[in-house]
């Protein structure tokens, strides 16, 4: 609105009957240059997807909605510390409900990278609605890492291919770092699924890889000790450099617009393809 509004200012002594009347600039809008830059900045496709993202994560990924772990603001990061925390941060609002729609879409438009998230993978059941394969990027032998990492990526997306599952393989962070993800279509014991999942990755070293990926859930089951357990973080928004996640299509990486749909394409595999799923 580019006209002026007026407005009433009261005098000294308080007396609005007495007040002058005064003319008050409009908030100055944008250049077009500007919005431009604002509408169509990294992400754009991220966030105009981020409402079906959202649902397509309820559906799909929420173990538990009490507890999330979310990541620090930049400028709240201090080397030595971790960059993540429990969320919400005062166990006593550690409720059913926490971790709403609101809390999943923030991620997902990835306007602040204090607001990226990431979900626990075991139930206060102790069961699991996927799991996961992390294949990191650590120390500085980055190339001869990366490729080793691609190759064992490649890997065990095809094994999961094999066994019936319709695995998404994830390029985390342009950088040598690698999530596969098996989403599943009801709950399973999470003793069984992280038995299957750690069993499955033991052929690392045939990669070159001199241990074992994480892999979530990480442990059999949560417990008193450890109430949470292992978490996983979303795709889109890295948490520190500007990049979105790609996803493998079989042939190509996919991104923005095309990677969203390869994701929402996702349905939960049927837990009979776990190995010995039905001695468990």
């Amino acid at each position: 609105m580019n006209k002026i509004n007026e407005t009433i200012v009261t005098n000294q002594q308080g007396n609005p009957d007495a007040g002058l009347r005064t003319s008050v600039a409009a908030k100055p809008q944008p250049s077009r240059s500007l919005q431009d830059w604002v509408d169509n900045r990294p992400g754009k496709d991220w966030r105009e997807a981020s409402e079906q993202l959202t649902i397509w994560t309820a559906d799909r990924l929420i173990n538990r909605d009490d507890v999330y772990r979310i990541f620090k603001s930049p400028e709240r990061r201090y080397l030595g510390h971790l960059i993540t925390y429990t969320a919400p941060w005062f166990e006593d609002d550690r409720v059913y409900g926490s971790l709403n729609c609101n809390v999943i879409e923030e991620h997902y438009c990835g306007n602040d990278r204090g607001k990226l998230i990431g979900l626990h993978a075991i139930s206060v059941e102790n069961t699991s609605r996927w799991f996961a394969i992390d294949i990191d990027q650590h120390g500085d032998d980055g190339p001869v890492l990366g490729k080793e990492n691609i190759n064992a990526a490649f890997a065990w997306y095809g094994d999961l291919q094999v066994l019936g599952f319709k695995p998404l393989l994830l390029d985390a962070n342009g950088a040598g770092g690698y999530h596969v993800l098996v989403c599943l279509s009801e709950e399973v014991s999470s003793r069984t699924v992280h038995g299957f999942v750690s069993d499955f990755v033991q052929n690392y070293a045939d990669f070159g890889l001199k241990q074992a990926p994480a892999v979530f859930p990480g442990e059999p089951e949560v417990n008193p000790h450890r109430p949470y357990g292992s978490w996983w973080r979303l795709p889109g928004r890295h948490h520190t450099i500007e990049y979105w996640t790609k996803v493998w299509d079989g042939e190509r990486w996919l991104e923005d617009q095309e990677a969203i749909e390869a994701i929402l394409s996702i349905e939960g595999d049927s837990p009979e393809l776990i190995p010995g799923f039905q001695d468990s």
